[in-house]
């Protein structure tokens, strides 16, 4: 991902930078998860799986395909 991103808009990340870029990313990652977890008193699996389909459910409304 953080290859597509570079390349994308001509940067050249250091290592420091792309571990920062990913600490952020799997940070919110877990926020949301373990949000669903609380909620939904689910496992982490099941809880990474409803975010997954919800996000696949969204990007369909977006595109008016549902």
């Amino acid at each position: 991902y953080f290859e597509w991103v570079q390349n994308l808009h001509g940067y050249q990340w250091t290592e420091k930078r792309v571990s920062s870029e990913l600490k952020k990313k799997m940070n919110i990652a877990y926020k949301e998860i373990s949000t669903i977890v609380r909620e939904k008193k689910v496992s982490f699996r099941q809880a990474s799986y409803l975010l997954a389909v919800k996000r696949v459910i969204n990007a369909l409304i977006l595109r008016a395909r549902v």
